[in-house]
């Protein structure tokens, strides 16, 4: 599942305050990219590859 405009998100891997997802992009030949709008850093720019949706994150605390 990817990411869309206005989803919360969070880094796949180690701590990642949340943060909300402004434009989503393809660039030839490198995939596709997210300007995320971080809480603590400010701007930047992920691969989605690299972001987990909020809504995953729920759905995996409640299979717990």
């Amino acid at each position: 599942m990817g990411v869309e405009v206005g989803q919360l998100v969070k880094m796949k891997r180690g701590y990642s305050a949340p943060g909300l997802v402004l434009e989503v992009s393809e660039r030839a030949g490198t995939g596709w990219w997210v300007r995320v709008l971080w809480s603590d850093e400010g701007p930047g720019v992920e691969r989605m590859r690299d972001l987990v949706a909020q809504r995953e994150l729920e759905d995996n605390d409640e299979r717990r």
